[in-house]
């Protein structure tokens, strides 16, 4: 791979050959958040770098919005393993 490596945000199976699609899901949490609310930053099962926003209701999590960077917030790093403007 060209250019910067991933970083332990951004890395997934499509950068690195010692993940596979199987173990390749990774979540962390963006400092605190004020209930019913959590941000969340994820990798990989199959989908491009994303910023999550979810909300608590009933006792489960739900997606309230979801955002796709070009870029990773941590490292800089161009996303382009799922394509440019995946």
């Amino acid at each position: 791979m060209a250019g910067k490596c991933p970083c332990c945000m951004c890395n997934n199976a499509r950068v690195d050959d010692k993940l596979t699609e199987d173990d390749n899901l990774s979540y962390l949490a963006v400092e605190e958040s004020v209930r019913p609310f959590r941000i969340l930053f994820a990798s990989g099962c199959g989908e491009p770098f994303r910023l999550l926003v979810q909300f608590l209701i009933d006792g489960q999590w739900s997606a309230a919005a979801v955002y796709y960077p070009r870029y990773c917030p941590n490292c800089g790093r161009e996303l382009l393993e799922y394509g440019p403007g995946a």
